[in-house]
């Protein structure tokens, strides 16, 4: 079907459709960008027909929504690409789970809580296996369940508090996928903490912050960090992932 959509920006010229878009996609020697009425619900029947790269004007502006236009538009490219696995890291509280989902729908990719999958499969809570059988036998567990992720071609992992720390599970995340770092700070964590007695590895304050303290060197050894305030809305702070995701892609420092 050769589907036509006027441009309601460059009125002195015709829409040629998108026969026309592949046919010169079939000889061309250079990027091929599409141009004219397009919108974000278009662009795969675009890319479809061969264009490259498209330019969007009136589809940005629509309904005077730009930024949401602009973040449609962005993540329909992005689930162009291969699916890969991206490892959220970060301490306690660092809205790893929360932001992972959202990140993960935006991509169209599946989520996977590393410490949600191990309470369903031992039917017991985190701080219940702390108690139970020890930390280090939990972070057994643990790192079974990280390696056990390989099996998905494309997803989007929160891991626990205390995974990333661990250097064999360092390099077990590089070789499967990109480790991003989710930098928040002390305040906010304690402030996202506060009345919540379910996290084992801390009693106090003082506790909490050498623990926070402690970890922060691995943290900082993901290949990809984002630095957030805690104040912003969540798609505010997914627009930030995506956007560091896309920045390291293009250029991988350190893969």
């Amino acid at each position: 079907m050769n589907i036509k959509i006027e441009s309601p920006t460059k009125t002195w010229r015709k829409a040629r459709g998108l026969d026309a878009l592949a046919r010169a996609a079939e000889f061309r020697d250079r990027p091929l960008v599409a141009i004219g009425g397009i919108t974000a619900d278009r662009l795969d029947a675009v890319w479809d027909a061969g264009a490259d790269s498209a330019a969007m004007i009136g589809g940005l502006y629509a309904g005077g929504r730009i930024e949401e236009n602009v973040r449609a538009a962005l993540d329909r490219a992005r689930r162009r690409r291969p699916g890969r696995r991206v490892y959220l890291v970060g301490f306690m509280a660092s809205g790893k789970t929360t932001l992972g989902r959202r990140v993960a729908d935006r991509l169209g990719w599946p989520f996977v809580d590393l410490d949600d999958e191990i309470e369903k499969k031992s039917g017991r809570t985190v701080r219940a296996l702390f108690e139970e059988f020890g930390e280090d036998a939990f972070r057994e567990r643990e790192s079974t369940f990280l390696a056990a992720t390989e099996t998905l071609p494309g997803a989007v992992i929160a891991t626990g508090g205390g995974c990333f720390p661990r250097e064999d599970n360092r390099r077990l995340v590089a070789r499967l996928g990109t480790a991003v770092f989710l930098d928040v700070s002390l305040e906010t964590v304690r402030t996202r903490l506060k009345g919540k007695t379910d996290r084992p590895l801390f009693v106090s304050e003082a506790q909490l912050s050498e623990l926070f303290a402690a970890r922060a060197p691995f943290y900082r050894m993901a290949p990809v960090a984002v630095r957030l305030g805690g104040a912003e809305a969540i798609e505010e702070s997914a627009d930030r992932v995506l956007a560091a995701l896309d920045d390291f892609e293009r250029n991988p420092i350190g893969k």
